[in-house]
């Protein structure tokens, strides 16, 4: 998982492989007699515990194979700071039948209700999203797997076509710097004409308890997970009071995605933003009569220069890289403001 992006989609496909593994499981009329099956078939995978305490429901006489189930709970890395990783009220997943029997897996249908996402690293740097080992660490490569494809099993990623989550969270929490991100979802949903076609992506929530809205359209969920050059990514993004717009390719094949495109602003407040990413390190302007930047200048409450000594605390900005060309109409950047901004 190389970018916080993958992490939240991870929040669905932990949640879709348990569904999946169900379907492929067992084709019997009663499927909640079958949990400790469906449990410890992920177990062998994951090398993680996997509790359903409701009941799951399915149709499987059919070429569109379904499956609903309640009260999912994956379990955490065993040095993790909670037991669990995920926990969801309700998962319900629909796949096609005779793409899914060679392999592949195609999602008609998926809806994700009440869940809670820990995706976190240890002091080390280990991830909980590595499943190789319980403690969270990567098995070492298996002989033949040098990138050919022969010799060793590669993790198979969905094309979706319909896909929603709602009433969830998901948190990030980097073990070496005590930084933890929080992401409220009210309501996501990912829609494809067919599999072939980009989703187009609408969200409404909260990052650290700033509003968040977007809408755009991707490439598809799968290649998200592969070496993809050009991956297409075009979004409008409300964060608070900045609102952008901005469209480009992403190039997947090195260490981190490299992101290639154009962006307009037409405000761009780096103070809220920096203060959300730091949980309140940052340095937004007060409220009140003296909440309005200045423009241009240096406030007179603070030591003089415009960008603070520390460090932004973007440290999300870590985990891509980017060229980007940014328009922006008024940029807000240690409590002053700037029109007509151009990078």
């Amino acid at each position: 998982m190389r970018w916080i992006l993958r992490g939240a989609i991870g929040l669905a496909l932990l949640a879709a492989a348990v569904a999946a593994t169900a379907i492929v499981l067992v084709s019997a009329t009663n499927f909640t007699a079958y949990r400790d099956e469906i449990a410890a078939a992920v177990k062998r995978e994951t090398r993680r515990e996997v509790r359903i305490d409701g009941r799951i429901e399915q149709s499987v006489l059919t070429l569109s194979p379904s499956i609903s189930m309640a009260g999912l709970t994956f379990a955490n890395a065993d040095w993790g700071s909670r037991p669990e990783m995920l926990t969801a009220e309700r998962v319900e997943l629909e796949v096609a039948l005779l793409p899914l029997i060679g392999g592949e897996i195609r999602v008609k249908r998926f809806r994700l209700t009440g869940a809670d996402l820990l995706l976190e690293t240890d002091t080390a740097g280990t991830a909980n999203w590595l499943f190789g080992q319980a403690d969270g660490r990567q098995s070492g490569p298996e002989s033949g797997a040098d990138g050919d494809g022969s010799g060793a099993s590669r993790p198979v990623f969905p094309f979706v076509k319909d896909l929603e989550i709602a009433a969830s969270v998901v948190t990030f929490r980097d073990g070496r710097s005590g930084l933890e991100t929080k992401l409220r979802i009210e309501q996501i949903a990912a829609r494809a004409p067919t599999f072939d076609s980009p989703v187009n992506v609408e969200a409404r929530g909260a990052y650290n308890g700033v509003p968040v809205a977007a809408e755009g359209s991707m490439g598809q969920i799968a290649g998200l997970f592969g070496r993809v050059a050009n991956y297409p990514v075009a979004a409008k993004l409300q964060f608070g009071r900045s609102t952008l717009e901005g469209a480009g390719k992403a190039d997947l094949t090195g260490a981190l995605p490299v992101v290639v495109g154009e962006m307009k602003a037409e405000l761009l407040d780096l103070d809220e933003i920096a203060a959300a990413t730091a949980k309140g390190r940052g340095r937004p302007a007060p409220s009140g009569k003296s909440g309005t930047p200045k423009s241009g200048a240096a406030r007179q409450d603070r030591p003089p220069g415009l960008f603070p000594r520390d460090d932004l605390p973007f440290g999300i900005l870590g985990l891509f890289d980017a060229r980007l060309k940014v328009q922006m109409k008024r940029l807000v950047v240690a409590r002053n403001a700037f029109d007509a901004v151009g990078a």
